[in-house]
């Protein structure tokens, strides 16, 4: 190993020793992580899991544990991601002490977001599918005349419709984004 610089001494010598706190959170917050992914994929189950550990370890595998399935609660682009978040939101449920207030939050995201967020992403397709078929019409009504009637295309297809239908999607994650971290933020202040 290389000799370290003066500087580098110094600054090893300011940071100081790794308190005990600290190295049992380099230790087993990523457990918690690596236990919400095989819990995620169905592999475990959390409560079981967590009677392995001692108490002063417990705490922050549940860290890792919640932080990892906070993080796989994501606006529901498919059946895919609904069930995912259905599953992230029972292990958090089974973490957490205050229930019915966790229950509570749950109930919102998905009557208050998840719900409207579809609704809402359904109604862009249709305004955006509407507006594209509405654009090529009228481009072949101008180049083939009578002829445009009989020509059908599959707008769905189209390279730019799907570029438009993309930015259309992104605008409204990108609204929707911001309640969904609120929420999940007063999620991890629960006890």
């Amino acid at each position: 190993m290389p000799e370290l610089s003066p500087l580098a001494r110094e600054k090893l010598a300011k940071i100081g020793e790794a308190t005990q706190e600290e190295r049992l959170e380099w230790k087993y917050v990523p457990k918690g992580q690596q236990l919400a992914a095989s819990y995620l994929r169905g592999e475990v189950n959390i409560e079981s899991e967590l009677t392995n550990y001692e108490a002063g370890a417990r705490s922050y595998v549940i860290k890792g544990l919640q932080e990892t399935l906070l993080t796989n609660i994501v606006l529901p682009k498919d059946e895919h991601t609904k069930q995912r978040n259905r599953k992230a939101m029972e292990g958090i449920y089974i973490l957490k002490e205050n229930k019915g207030e966790v229950g509570r939050i749950f109930g919102e995201l998905e009557e208050g977001l998840f719900k409207p967020y579809e609704q809402t992403k359904l109604q862009a397709y249709t305004q955006v599918k509407s507006n594209f078929e509405m654009k090529i019409q009228q481009t072949l009504q101008q180049q083939l005349g009578t002829l445009s009637s009989r020509v059908k295309i599959d707008v769905e297809r189209q390279p730019q419709f799907q570029e438009e239908l993309r930015k259309a999607l992104a605008q409204l994650d990108s609204q929707y984004a911001d309640a969904l971290n609120k929420r999940k933020q007063e999620i991890k202040s629960i006890t």
